[in-house]
């Protein structure tokens, strides 16, 4: 475990959403960006470091790294990622590494998952954990969700969470209860721009923080980019990613306009 804490950083966010919960869908907050960092940190040019290539962060702003060595932590510990993590880590306070777990829609065993986590903490020293194939049916709240929430943040105060269903799922999860040191991030969307043009906002949706939501937007040209943000603006997210890479793996690299989408995002703040 590194000697730093996210503590302060989350108890900031946290903080900032009560206050703005009112106005929310007319806050001029800053957005942040997340990127599925499901590369390898190759060296001496790996695409890690130009990921925190532009710290310091403006203040109040994060930014997460989420580490996937093998659909999960892998079987042991590679020390080309713990490589990796530090120099995340070296950017400051505010870059943050998220460790990559999939749950399989809720009908992979809870026991496994928590492994997975173990590991992670164990091994890279992880701010929090992604949870990938999150269900959307509220069922699965009380009797999975919350529960694992629960495991990723009692492993270290002011771990995040950050749930993928990939769509807007039963409000309910958006409810999932977390400590006051910690995060809780929904990724919402992940689709290609085409679809995002057209995708729909639960009215709901606007009664959260911002900083509650993610939108991963892939096959998105470098014309197409900066509407994508403005969109995610709009639509009451704080949290984005928007890559010119589409399927089979859009996040198996960086965007070609990688600068340019830091530059934006940074410039709303």
């Amino acid at each position: 475990m590194r000697p730093r804490t996210t503590k302060n950083w989350f108890r900031r966010v946290v903080l900032a959403c009560l206050c703005v919960m009112s106005s929310v869908a007319l806050a001029a907050t800053c957005q942040n960006i997340a990127v599925p960092a499901y590369f390898y940190p190759s060296q001496p040019t790996s695409q890690w470091n130009t990921a925190v290539s532009d710290a310091p962060l403006p203040a109040d702003t994060a930014r997460i790294l989420i580490l996937n060595p093998g659909n999960g932590p892998g079987k042991s510990l590679n020390q080309d990622y713990v490589n990796a993590v530090k120099t995340v880590h070296a950017g400051g306070a505010n870059f943050l590494v998220f460790g990559y777990v999939y749950s399989k829609y809720g009908k992979r065993n809870l026991g496994a998952v928590e492994s997975d986590i173990d590991k992670y903490y164990s091994w890279y020293g992880v701010d929090g954990i992604f949870v990938d194939e999150t269900a959307s049916s509220a069922s699965l709240v009380t009797t999975y969700y919350q529960p694992l929430a629960n495991y990723i943040t009692a492993k270290k105060s002011g771990t995040g969470v950050m749930l993928n269903p990939g769509v807007y799922p039963d409000q309910s999860y958006l409810n999932i209860s977390v400590p006051s040191t910690s995060a809780l991030i929904v990724n919402v969307f992940e689709d290609s721009y085409a679809n995002y043009l057209t995708a729909a906002v639960p009215s709901w949706a606007f009664s959260y923080p911002k900083s509650r939501f993610s939108h991963l937007v892939y096959s998105a040209t470098a014309s197409q980019m900066p509407n994508a943000v403005s969109l995610s603006t709009r639509r009451n997210v704080e949290w984005v990613y928007v890559t010119d890479v589409g399927l089979p793996n859009p996040w198996g690299a960086l965007p070609s306009y990688w600068s340019s989408l830091v530059s934006l995002v940074k410039s709303g703040c």
